[in-house]
């Protein structure tokens, strides 16, 4: 999969969406231990009050932090099958269509067998004609 060009533009996409939610968890994470670091340094003080407060803060921004991380991950799950179903699809359009060609009765995938003779493998043959139909796409 690596060698077809969608593929890795699909991956690209993925790895820039992922950053993007953990620079702003990242974000969170940092404010929740300043929260923290205030706490502690209030905890000697007889500002029972005060650290009440920040106390109540800490857990609300904590829950808050816990939601967004369970978000980011159900965001990135739902973008990963958006951005790989067509992709997908293009792949078993390019094997039904390789099969009809050369009158394939059959295509197994590699990790299905025990053994396979490199003579039989058309994947590089699959992923050629995924690049070009790529190509004549974007040309």
């Amino acid at each position: 999969m690596s060698k077809y060009s969608e593929f890795k533009n699909v991956e690209n996409k993925l790895k820039k969406f992922a950053n993007e939610k953990q620079k702003e968890l990242r974000k969170l994470e940092n404010e929740l231990q300043g929260l923290m670091e205030e706490i502690k340094i209030m905890e000697g003080s007889d500002e029972e009050e005060k650290l009440e407060k920040k106390s109540f803060q800490y857990a609300e921004k904590l829950k808050s932090f816990q939601q967004k991380a369970e978000n980011a991950k159900e965001e990135f799950q739902n973008k990963e099958v958006e951005l790989t179903e067509p992709l997908v699809n293009k792949i078993k359009e390019a094997i039904y269509k390789y099969a009809n060609d050369q009158n394939y009765d059959y295509i197994l995938p590699r990790f299905s067998l025990t053994y396979a003779n490199e003579l039989h493998d058309i994947t590089q043959k699959i992923i050629n004609i995924l690049n070009n139909s790529a190509l004549n796409i974007t040309n």
